[in-house]
């Protein structure tokens, strides 16, 4: 179930018909993408959320706490949920050469209008929470495809780094242990 989770909700990732990922691919050809559903409402977590959270279980059960195989959701606080086409403009203003046109999902599969993650479990029980907020999460994400895309090189351990030394400045449970 947290495979399924990770590969709908997380982005950086590069599977098709995906909003970032598209639009990444689109810029990097100077190309304009086509956006379906601009009013929809998703969670926008960054990969690194997904894999705290999961490296978070996966330390739990080699401790043997099998209460803790379930399913769980890691992404950013409930007001992260933003519409597609406010994330649209923000990938616009973080690479402008990004470009994008709204369209009617006419013809299109049945898309949900919104989507959204409880990570209160994760919180509550785990005592996990992000170390980056929804906005952040895309300029991340954007800034890393970007560079690929323009230089060839993954600044992959760059993030990791910023993203540890933010959970630990916010004094996040995990960091502690």
């Amino acid at each position: 179930m947290l495979g399924q989770r990770l590969g709908r909700y997380v982005i950086g990732v590069w599977a098709s018909d995906r909003l970032i990922p598209d639009m990444m691919r689109s810029a990097s050809k100077n190309e304009r993408v086509i956006i379906r559903n601009s009013g929809a409402t998703r969670p926008w977590p960054h990969v690194l959320e997904a894999l705290s959270g999961s490296l978070l279980l996966g330390q739990k059960a080699l401790e043997g706490r099998k209460e803790f195989a379930d399913a769980w959701d890691f992404g950013p606080d409930n007001g992260a949920k933003v519409m597609v086409g406010k994330i649209a403009e923000q990938v616009k203003r973080l690479w402008p050469v990004s470009d994008f046109e709204i369209r009617n999902a006419d013809g299109q599969p049945h898309e949900a209008g919104k989507l959204h993650l409880d990570c209160a479990k994760a919180r509550n029980v785990l005592k996990w929470s992000p170390a980056w907020d929804g906005k952040t999460a895309v300029e991340k994400t954007v800034q890393w495809y970007r560079t690929f895309y323009e230089s060839g090189t993954v600044h992959s351990r760059k993030d990791l780094q910023c993203y540890l030394a933010d959970a630990e400045n916010k004094h996040i449970a995990w960091t502690e242990s």
